[in-house]
């Protein structure tokens, strides 16, 4: 779907760049507690993994682990809705 989006000039909107909580450390949110799909889609051991090594970057760079997951997306290619380019482009 990606080469497609792009080959037309079409951007993507991420759905849940912030994973239900799980990378801003919201997991034990009354909405994680009882939402059947969060756990499905991030409550295995990768996901977990991810979200302490987001957390690792946002500490060594004095951010918010939000900050550092909405940075990554805006700086994917052919996603938007961050309303800024990304500087590494």
């Amino acid at each position: 779907m990606m080469p497609y989006c792009a080959d037309q000039g079409l951007g993507v909107s991420v759905f849940s760049p912030l994973a239900h909580g799980l990378l801003k450390c919201d997991t034990p949110s009354t909405r994680n507690q009882t939402d059947f799909f969060t756990s499905q889609m991030y409550g295995d051991a990768a996901s977990r993994e991810i979200a302490a090594s987001v957390a690792r970057v946002a500490k060594r760079r004095g951010v918010s682990v939000a900050q550092i997951a909405q940075a990554w997306v805006c700086c994917r290619q052919h996603t938007g809705g961050c309303g800024f380019a990304c500087p590494v482009r």
